[in-house]
């Protein structure tokens, strides 16, 4: 099983995206979409199963009536590492073997033991740095979850990443309101991680990971690493975070007083604009679970930016009829619903 990022384009019946989160499965289906209509979500939900019995998971999923036929599988935030690097100056159908070589220094296992893809920063229109994103996750992870949905019943064709998913369902409520291919950025949280993207053009450019314990707190983070290293996102033993060039900003002298994570959005939004000075933002969405609504408020007090939370209905009809009213269930579902907007055109 090797990993395609971001992979195949479902087909015309109903999808189905589903996540693991230790032994319970999350699941959302939706209907094909046609004549250009929005994707309407039918069902979602989750269902617990003995990970040391997962073939009784496909009895629970048939009598559930789900699609079983090209089934998308997302990944959880530490189950796949995503890097960025100066892209390699080889020919096309050598990168991938070169990003290999490249970050063999950043991972914390042999770069054999992983199953890698390689896709350009930004859409190649713009002028910037020319810099991939190398998604890196251990062989075992991806076996890990082939075998489960072949016990589980489910044909696999793709397996996705949390910040792929996070751009296409970004990229498709900019286009579903009046932003267009402006640039703007998503700081949304996943469990135990929170996941800050920056799009513009219907295309990933810039993305950081934070830890989500202790992000509302206001003590002073520590002075930033060597930009030569990758800045630790997970404990000890697990996979370091993604290379954050040139974020060594001094910290304002209110620093005490400022939540850790608006600190350190600051910083990406200055290396921002530095970086794409073409490229301004057109503002900041928000979705961290119970805590949207203060961290909303606390970063459009101190950004200098717009900020807005989440509304996925621009890009899809009956996310909350689907979910029962389960406003917890809703926001569990969004990466999924991400990982469910193919668009066919991307093809790395």
């Amino acid at each position: 099983m090797t990993l395609r990022w971001p992979w195949t384009r479902p087909t015309p019946s109903d999808s189905l995206a589903i996540s693991l989160d230790g032994s319970t499965l999350v699941y959302a289906q939706v209907a094909a979409i046609a004549g250009g209509r929005r994707p309407l979500l039918r069902r979602c939900g989750t269902v617990p199963f003995d990970t040391a019995r997962p073939q009784e998971l496909a009895g629970r999923l048939r009598a559930l009536g789900l699609p079983t036929q090209s089934v998308i599988a997302l990944l959880q935030v530490p189950q796949c590492q995503l890097l960025q690097i100066d892209t390699p100056a080889v020919a096309p159908e050598e990168l991938k073997a070169a990003a290999r070589w490249r970050i063999k220094d950043l991972v914390d296992c042999h770069v054999d033991d992983l199953t890698i893809d390689v896709m350009h920063v930004g859409d190649g229109r713009t002028h910037g740095p020319k810099q991939a994103f190398v998604a890196a996750a251990p062989n075992r992870v991806i076996q890990g979850v082939a075998s489960l949905c072949e016990a589980a019943g489910l044909q696999l064709a793709t397996i996705d990443i949390r910040e792929t998913a996070q751009r296409n369902l970004q990229c498709a409520l900019a286009q579903a309101g009046t932003q267009g291919d402006r640039a703007s950025a998503l700081l949304m949280r996943h469990g135990e991680h929170c996941l800050l993207t920056i799009c513009a053009h219907g295309e990933l450019f810039y993305t950081r990971r934070f830890a989500w314990e202790g992000a509302l707190d206001t003590t002073a983070p520590a002075a930033p690493q060597s930009l030569s290293q990758p800045i630790p996102l997970l404990d000890a033993g697990e996979m370091p975070d993604i290379v954050d060039y040139g974020a060594e900003l001094a910290i304002e002298d209110d620093s005490a007083e400022t939540p850790r994570i608006v600190i350190e959005v600051q910083r990406s939004l200055d290396l921002w604009e530095r970086s794409w000075p073409g490229l301004p933002l057109h503002g900041v969405t928000v979705d961290a679970g119970e805590s949207t609504a203060a961290l909303a408020a606390v970063l459009a007090r101190q950004l200098g930016q717009p900020v807005a939370t989440l509304d996925p209905r621009p890009a899809f009809d009956g996310v909350m009829p689907a979910c029962r009213g389960d406003t917890a269930l809703a926001r569990t579902v969004l990466p999924l619903l991400g990982a469910l907007l193919r668009d066919g055109h991307r093809n790395r």
